[in-house]
């Protein structure tokens, strides 16, 4: 097999989060009832493939014409497949069955070059439509899907809860409605150490650079660098890595751990660098330094790192939305309200040991750290960038928070200077410190209240 595309970059535990020291993965997400076909119904099979389909003797993918018959026929859609060349598709892709795909395909990091996709009026949409098996070093070059019907990715359309992708990338363009990701359209199931490096734009709900909805499913180890945009009516829920993350009611469910995003990312509303909409789950360990722009009004909500984040009412158990050990340093700019340089707006969520470092501007209800934070709380937090205002009746913004309606607020700090707010409204002073930018490249302030020892620490000189 060829040396993955992924060996060659970065993971996240390169890009080491400044000032945390480092934290506990999440272990690998057991997968079950994942579905494959017994030996002796694959072995005594009519697919003219060589191999038998099984896990010892898969069937060999070498050509075009051998991809095509994935999942075709006597090709079941339950077998084991080894790709052993690079493969050029000449012609328009037909996705792999509807039924879903329970077998295993593995790629190894050989490519597919030229796979499109072309303006197909069903959902599910992708190499793969839907997967409830295991699709492993698929390496997508030059990939186009393009659909009218939403739920769409360059690799697979929907990953069901059984389903895993792991150790695949995908460079290209997806467009459509809405529940678009660069590498797979709809996730309830794992995704790992994948990457997409794909531009995706949309005009609808949950648009995301590697996921468009992870509803109830994992991200970790991935990334995504193509640029994201939904810029229709009901172009909310973009986020750079995922548009929408949800638990879905599952223990663990809709965690994004060891991730980042750097593509730009536009929308109309709950807009964010890393995770659109944040509900009911898990940010932890990672970053995003994309460039958010939020054009809604009077909407617009926008943050560096999680556009909005809250608890879905509706669930039989209580979770609460968290961001943790995580960063955001791109800049910030709505046309409209709420917006934070980490996240835009909160409600019942909290947020731990994580900071934001990017210019901030927005309407009204503008922070450093959050523009608008509705009860939860906020523990060792900070933030440095610029906030601005642009409502002429502007009256909620601040250094570190735009509005507090309830959070508590523990050892949390930002840049008097640098922000240009020498206090946060809304914010008594035993809350809250403004700080000279002399003293936050120091560790003195990080450490005289920390509550867990070593959350943070000074890694050069007159860095903050």
């Amino acid at each position: 097999p060829k040396e993955s595309p992924m060996s060659k970059l970065k993971t996240l535990e390169n890009h080491s989060v400044r000032k945390f020291s480092a934290m506990a993965v999440i272990g690998s997400m057991a997968l079950s009832s994942v579905v494959f076909a017994t030996d002796d119904a694959l072995a005594n099979g009519g697919c003219t493939l060589d191999g038998a389909g099984i896990s010892g003797n898969p069937w060999q993918v070498s050509t075009e014409a051998d991809l095509r018959k994935v999942g075709v026929g006597d090709c079941l859609l339950a077998g084991f497949y080894l790709q052993d060349a690079d493969i050029t598709l000449n012609s328009p892709w037909t996705p792999v069955s509807e039924d879903g795909f329970t077998g295993r395909y593995d790629g190894a990091n050989y490519s597919i070059t030229g796979l499109q996709v072309d303006g197909l009026a069903s959902s599910n949409q992708g190499m793969f439509r839907s997967v409830s098996g295991t699709v492993t070093r698929v390496n997508l070059v030059g990939a186009s899907v393009s659909n009218n019907n939403g739920v769409s990715g360059t690799l697979v359309g929907f990953l069901s809860a059984a389903g895993e992708v792991s150790y695949s990338h995908a460079s290209g363009s997806v467009s459509g409605p809405g529940n678009l990701g660069g590498l797979v359209g709809v996730n309830s199931g794992s995704i790992s150490h994948s990457s997409a490096d794909v531009n995706v734009s949309g005009d609808d709900f949950s648009v995301g650079g590697l996921v468009g909805q992870n509803n109830g499913g994992t991200v970790t180890h991935s990334h995504a660098t193509g640029s994201v945009t939904s810029n229709g009516t009901w172009g909310q829920r973009v986020g750079g890595l995922v548009g929408y993350s949800d638990s879905a009611g599952v223990t663990g469910g809709g965690a994004i751990s060891s991730s980042y995003a750097t593509g730009a990312v536009t929308g109309t509303r709950e807009v964010g660098g890393l995770v659109g909409l944040l509900r009911s789950a898990k940010v932890e360990k990672s970053y995003s330094s994309s460039v958010v722009v939020a054009t809604g009004t009077p909407g617009g909500t926008a943050g560096g790192l999680v556009g909005l984040m809250d608890d879905d009412p509706e669930e039989d158990f209580f979770s609460i939305a968290t961001v943790e050990y995580s960063y955001a340093s791109g800049s910030v700019t709505s046309s409209g309200r709420f917006v934070g340089g980490l996240v835009g707006e909160s409600v019942g969520s909290d947020v731990f040991a994580s900071y934001s470092s990017g210019a901030v501007v927005g309407s009204d209800y503008v922070g450093g750290l959050a523009g608008y934070f509705t009860e939860g709380q906020i523990v060792q937090a900070y933030s440095v960038g610029r906030v601005r205002a642009t409502a002429s009746d502007a009256t909620d913004f601040g250094g570190f928070l735009g509005y507090n309606d309830g959070a508590v607020l523990i050892a949390n700090f930002w840049d008097a200077e640098t922000s240009g707010f020498a206090t946060s409204l809304y914010q008594a002073p035993t809350e809250l410190e403004g700080l000279s930018s002399q003293v936050m490249k120091t560790i003195a302030p990080y450490t005289a209240e920390a509550l867990v020892e070593g959350a943070w620490g000074i890694v050069a000189a007159n860095q903050f």
